[in-house]
């Protein structure tokens, strides 16, 4: 179970990989083992999670940001400034 909780992080299902770190810990305690896999999938998934997070906020923000300034060209404004760059509306195609 350890070894698929591992794998899973990598695949797209964190989460799951991580419940199943956690069943796999608890298990192994309960039969008196050490089960270091099983700690280092909790520790991999919990981190995917974590980096996941942050990449999904950073991905609304832009493309809020990105929107405000779309909608602006839509309001009759000559020119936006994207990330920075100024860029005539008349360019745009939306």
């Amino acid at each position: 179970m350890a070894i698929i909780a591992i794998i899973l992080p990598f695949v797209g299902f964190s989460l799951v990989g991580l419940i199943l770190g956690i069943i796999a810990k608890s298990k192994s305690k309960k039969a008196g083992y050490k089960n270091t896999l099983a700690l280092a999938a909790i520790i991999i998934s919990s981190i995917v999670i974590v980096i996941s997070i942050i990449i999904a906020i950073l991905a609304t923000i832009y493309f809020v940001d990105l929107a405000t300034s779309l909608q602006a060209c839509a309001d009759g404004a000559q020119t936006v400034t994207i990330n920075g760059e100024v860029i005539a509306c008349n360019t745009i195609n939306y």
